[in-house]
Formats: C-alpha cells, sequence, structure tokens
C-alpha cells in the first residue's frame, strides 16, 4: 500500500504494499543493502548513508500494521457503495471494533491531506462530544473538572432545549469535493447519518473522506 487515497476506485485506492523502494526514505540515499525481514514478513533494508533500516511500508498507511489484508478490506469498504459501522465490519473481519476505529482514523488523517476544490457550500451539523468522557470525569473529580457546558443529547427530555438554545450547538463545516458536484451538501447529510453523530473533532475527516469518495464517483470504477 503506497499510503495515499488516489486513483479511480477502490481497489486502487486499498491498493498493496508497493516493490521495494530504489532509495532511503529517510534521507533519500541509494547505497542500500539487504539487512533481513520484518517481524510482518517484509524484506528489510538498510540505507549506507544514514544506516537506517526500512522496509516497503515504511511510511506509508500499512506501516507497522500485522494485518494488512483486513486493513485493506476496511479501505475498501470506506470508499465503496456504503460504508459499514465498526461493529459490523469488525465481526466481518474477525478484528475488535476499534481496531477498525483506529484504522479507519489513519485513513482519514491521510484523507486531510489531500487539496480539495471548494463547491462553496456550508452545512450545519449539531456539535457532538461522543466518547470525551467529560461527565465521567466530573462525576469522579468534581472539584477539579467543571460539568460540562450542557447535558449529554440523549438526557434532554422530549421538547427540551439545551443551554443557549439549539443555534448555539450547532457546527458549521465548509463542504469541499470536485467542482461540480451537485448535491454535495445533501449527500453530505446522507453520509453523516448512518454514523450517529460523529464526535466534532473528528468532522474534519468526515468531510475530507466524502471528498475522496466523490473523487472515486466521479472518476468511475475504471
Amino acid at each position: 500500500m503506497d499510503g495515499s487515497i488516489e486513483g479511480g476506485a477502490p481497489a486502487r485506492a486499498a491498493g498493496a504494499v508497493p516493490a521495494m523502494p530504489r532509495g532511503c526514505p529517510h534521507c533519500c540515499g541509494v547505497r542500500l543493502q539487504r539487512w533481513g525481514v520484518t517481524g510482518r514478513g517484509l524484506a528489510r533494508l538498510r540505507c549506507g548513508g544514514c544506516r537506517r533500516t526500512f522496509s516497503p511500508a515504511t511510511g506509508t498507511l500499512a506501516a507497522g500494521l500485522r494485518r494488512r489484508a483486513a486493513f485493506e478490506a476496511v479501505i475498501r469498504d470506506m470508499f465503496g457503495a456504503g460504508p459499514s459501522s465498526c461493529r459490523r465490519l469488525a465481526r466481518r473481519l474477525g478484528v475488535h471494533h476499534m481496531t477498525v476505529w483506529r484504522w479507519r482514523i489513519r485513513v482519514l488523517a491521510r484523507c486531510l491531506r489531500r487539496p480539495m476544490p471548494v463547491e462553496g457550500g456550508i452545512v450545519f451539523t449539531r456539535e457532538s462530544r461522543k466518547a470525551s468522557r467529560e461527565w465521567v470525569r466530573h462525576a469522579r473529580w468534581p472539584g477539579i473538572c467543571p460539568a460540562p457546558p450542557r447535558p449529554r443529547w440523549y438526557t434532554l427530555a422530549r421538547g427540551e432545549v439545551p443551554p443557549g438554545g439549539w443555534a448555539a450547538w450547532r457546527v458549521a463545516l465548509r463542504l469541499g469535493g470536485p467542482s461540480g458536484a451537485p448535491g454535495l451538501q445533501a449527500r453530505f447529510e446522507r453520509f453523516l447519518a448512518p454514523f450517529r453523530g460523529p464526535a466534532t473533532r473528528y468532522l474534519a475527516g468526515y468531510v475530507a473522506w466524502l471528498g475522496v469518495r466523490e473523487v472515486l464517483r466521479l472518476h468511475g470504477s475504471d
């Protein structure tokens, strides 16, 4: 896997670990010698210049992963017809659902590096502090951790309004994507719905994720 999310198809986006590089990824030196294999079965080289070792996975999305085939399956799912939930995909692959989540975050971080043309649309979504544990810390150490500024959404009674009104808890997102992609904002709302409100700190990654999906959709599967 070359670490990029490029090309016209999810399969190409997933790819495979590339062939042995011709130069050192650390110093670009070309005086290389074989240096055994890694614990994951990949050939290892040593640079005669900086004397550091590396493998084909060094500096890629697959670096440090033991289950590369499962990781590639996660990428294909992310950029396929419809992404699965972490738990459903984890059951299918035989891994823990948090493993799938960490792999997705790794891919989203790479998506954020890709420049995307801006469509010029703004969409509002509800602020989310999922998995923040703010209330847990406040209950355990009330003298150190102050109460969060709003209650948890599921504790609000029907018709109850949070402090400051709903408008105070909206997050504005600028959607980027391929130029001329109509209805991108509506597709983002549909895309976000199955994830049941991702944490606000991850929303930029979800926007970039949709942008890459749009590139793949417009360029076809060839």
